[in-house]
């Protein structure tokens, strides 16, 4: 002791680092097969390290949606409903969304827009919505185009045409001294009041 350290890249110095030990900043492909090694030393010498040499692997990207299709059944004609897919980054890269198109009559989808990036194990929500304008079956999709993959979502639902209901209430007034009646409803077939 003292010992001084002074680490190296391809036999040139890099600047600052005289640690013990040494981290790489982030690696990209272009510093695939870089050759490091340390040259430590003293009053009484120096002695270098074995070369360590790095390998860069690319990163996998994978998009995945946990649903293929939704299936909304049957809504009533101007009223709607939401259902929820959850897109998750499953690789070791991150994932940016490029594109979210939407085709078929009376569905929208909010929830992620173009550019969202997606970090390994992070996720994020789609809102799908069918709201039909009019009675019939309808279909289509939803795409998510991503540097990982595209992913294609079905749907489907029914516009049902709202049915009118009415009720006719009588009776035969008493001959006692009434004087008034208390009609009770519930919203619900088959229970109290």
């Amino acid at each position: 002791a003292p010992l001084t350290y002074q680490w190296m890249r391809d036999g040139v110095e890099i600047s600052g680092a005289t640690s013990s030990s040494y981290t790489t900043p982030a690696a990209t492909s272009s510093d695939n097969k870089a050759r490091f090694k340390v040259v430590v030393s003293n009053a009484d010498g120096k002695v270098t390290s074995s070369v360590a040499t790095l390998t860069v692997e690319a990163g996998t990207t994978i998009l995945s949606a946990s649903a293929s299709s939704l299936s909304f059944g049957s809504v009533n004609v101007s009223s709607s409903s939401n259902q929820t897919v959850t897109l998750t980054n499953s690789g070791t890269a991150a994932v940016t969304i490029s594109n979210v198109s939407l085709s078929g009559a009376g569905f929208n989808v909010s929830g992620i827009s173009t550019g969202t990036i997606l970090n390994p194990g992070q996720s994020a929500s789609l809102t799908a919505t069918f709201a039909p304008a009019s009675a019939g079956s309808s279909t289509g999709s939803i795409t998510v185009a991503s540097n990982a993959s595209t992913n294609v979502i079905a749907l489907s639902g029914t516009g049902a045409a709202q049915a009118n209901h009415s009720v006719n209430l009588s009776w035969t007034p008493s001959t006692t001294s009434v004087i008034g009646y208390n009609v009770y409803v519930s919203t619900t077939s088959g229970s109290g009041y």
